[in-house]
């Protein structure tokens, strides 16, 4: 039994903060920030969001300059500011206890999370923090969770994936995990889908009864199979975990 936490909006109290980003550097170049500029920047990594504010914005400034006066801010609030999300040290407890293994998936910057995890008492759960890096790896596909599986010595159908937007709950269910979809305000408009795709909808890791209640049911489901061998004439009972043939989802 493993678990993997994304970070951003999961464990940590973030997105405010990515929200406001855009406006806020903006702000502080006296520039009026539109309405809608994060919903614009979404979509981007962040060397295209600063190539893009470079050219709508602060042509006078490269683009390479602007990245580094974001990364300043953005390293500033995990050094400083950035909290837990309510909840996540009481599950994160309750499961070492239990003896589950975690990691986190995010693709956020790993040297930021560990400063950040450290700074809040809880990079001591982890057995890593795996992040792209080099690879450019997003969650529109399952790598980063499959590296996952590789630091935990897991298989997929025996790994719980928590996630707060739609995009990584549908490639980590498509990819044969068991999903906990984490409600967080700004993924509000998915909320549904979410629900639909999940194997569980939380509002918050505070639910943290309410998900060892769906981990102990689903684990006491999958724990045994009792199958016929070839050439018996007896049932016989295969433990899961023994057993690397049955690779089961629900």
């Amino acid at each position: 039994r493993c678990q993997v936490f994304d970070a951003d909006g999961t464990l940590l109290d973030s997105m405010g903060f990515w929200q406001a980003l855009p406006q806020r550097f903006l702000e502080s170049r006296q520039i009026a920030a539109p309405a809608d500029i994060s919903k614009v920047l979404a979509d981007m990594s962040l060397p295209e969001s600063c190539a893009y504010l470079h050219q709508q914005y602060l042509s006078e400034r490269s683009a390479k300059d602007i990245r580094q006066e974001i990364t300043a801010m953005i390293r500033q609030a995990y050094a400083e500011q950035i909290t837990l999300k309510p909840g996540v040290l009481a599950l994160l407890s309750g499961l070492q206890e239990k003896g589950i293994v975690m990691c986190v998936a995010s693709t956020s910057d790993q040297l930021l999370l560990e400063m950040c995890f450290q700074r809040l008492g809880i990079a001591s759960f982890f057995e890593a923090v795996i992040t792209p890096g080099k690879e450019n790896t997003d969650k529109s596909g399952p790598g980063l969770y499959v590296r996952g599986e590789t630091v935990m010595h897991t298989a997929a159908f025996n790994t719980y994936v928590f996630e707060d937007t739609l995009l990584p709950v549908r490639t980590a269910k498509k990819a044969g995990y068991r999903v906990i979809a984490v409600r967080d305000v700004w993924s509000r408009s998915d909320w549904p889908l979410m629900e639909e795709t999940a194997d569980l909808c939380v509002d918050g890791l505070v639910e943290h009864d309410k998900i060892f209640v769906f981990m102990t049911l689903n684990i006491r489901s999958a724990q045994i199979i009792a199958v016929v061998l070839p050439g018996s004439q007896t049932n016989r009972t295969i433990h899961l975990e023994q057993c690397w043939l049955f690779r089961l989802s629900h």
